[in-house]
């Protein structure tokens, strides 16, 4: 056996160590940082009665980790509630096999909103003339590590991505770039701090938006029309929100 600490080798019969109550790997008396009262304590009683436990530093920045685990497990099951509803609307509408083709449509949608869920995507950075493809790639990483330093935030990511087949001959091409954060968490805060970029005139031209799917897309252009046709015969004060991820026509109080 070796300490899960130093590394060291550990006698089962002659050297002093204990054991994590979390994951069993033993670890030397000497590299726990207990007190002698702590381990007497450890020592004077069975696992299954005594009251005072050894968690190891890897179990405990586990433990840290469950409240985030538990909140994401509850957001995953709300989204497979939701689309269990959208089957369940569309089998009741469609014969078994169209039921069949919805269903897969909605299990590739799944699997698509989970694929582009930590990626944001950056309009309207125009590319430079005259540079080859590395030296923009450098340009646009060195250009986001500015928007999200300015963000005030700290985010890792990996190297940014240009969107759409390079075009040399249209000198005014801005292609989407597309940059990858570390959880929709962070995509979420990036999205929230960009209101106060948006008022620098550094980044004034520059939109920024989640990586929507073509169906979250299409489902914003329609929503986008109907509102466009209700102020077209006269309402006022409305806007679209994103609620629970969908696009949806309110009220902006904010106008009132």
């Amino acid at each position: 056996m070796r300490c899960l600490k130093c590394k060291g080798d550990i006698d089962d019969k002659s050297t002093a160590y204990i054991k994590c109550d979390g994951c069993t790997k033993p670890i030397h008396t000497a590299c726990s940082e207990l007190s002698q009262q702590d381990l007497k304590c450890l020592a004077l009683r069975s696992t299954s009665s005594r009251r005072l436990i050894y968690i190891c530093l890897e179990c405990e920045q586990g433990v840290h980790q469950i409240p985030k685990l538990i909140s994401m497990i509850n957001m995953l099951q709300d989204e497979i509630q939701q689309l269990k509803n959208t089957i369940k609307a569309t089998t009741t509408i469609a014969s078994s096999d169209s039921s069949f083709i919805e269903t897969e449509k909605v299990i590739n949608e799944i699997t698509e909103r989970k694929k582009r869920e930590c990626n944001i995507i950056i309009f309207n950075v125009k590319e430079s003339n005259g540079i080859s493809k590395q030296e923009q790639n450098v340009a646009d990483c060195s250009l986001v590590n500015d928007f999200i330093s300015e963000s005030k935030l700290n985010l890792p990511t990996v190297p940014p991505v240009r969107l759409g087949k390079f075009d040399a001959t249209n000198v005014n091409r801005a292609r989407p770039i597309k940059v990858t954060l570390s959880s929709p968490e962070d995509v979420s805060s990036m999205i929230k701090n960009f209101k106060t970029l948006k008022s620098m005139d550094k980044w004034s031209h520059i939109n920024i938006s989640m990586d929507r799917t073509p169906m979250q897309i299409n489902a914003y252009k329609s929503v986008r029309a109907a509102l466009d046709n209700r102020l077209a015969q006269g309402e006022k004060n409305l806007k679209i929100q994103y609620r629970n991820g969908i696009p949806t026509t309110i009220a902006n109080l904010s106008e009132n």
